[in-house]
């Protein structure tokens, strides 16, 4: 299952945006350890943040698979 978790300035503050921006390359790599996910692209602007994610499960609940890249990103 393909996945984007996406957050911009419309929809989350500019100090979570600022947070998410500096370190996308440790979140990215923090994704793909974890085993349900195969791949990962992370963008991050000062005003915009996507996670594309390849899940290895079809997952139906999508809030099972945002639990999913929670524990894989905390």
């Amino acid at each position: 299952m393909l996945l984007c978790l996406t957050a911009n300035h419309q929809n989350a503050s500019f100090d979570l945006l600022e947070k998410l921006s500096i370190g996308p390359a440790a979140t990215a790599s923090g994704l793909v350890s974890h085993p349900d996910i195969s791949g990962a692209v992370v963008l991050a602007t000062c005003n915009r943040f996507e996670a594309y994610l390849d899940l290895d499960t079809p997952e139906p609940d999508p809030t099972a698979a945002i639990e999913i890249v929670g524990r894989a990103s905390g």
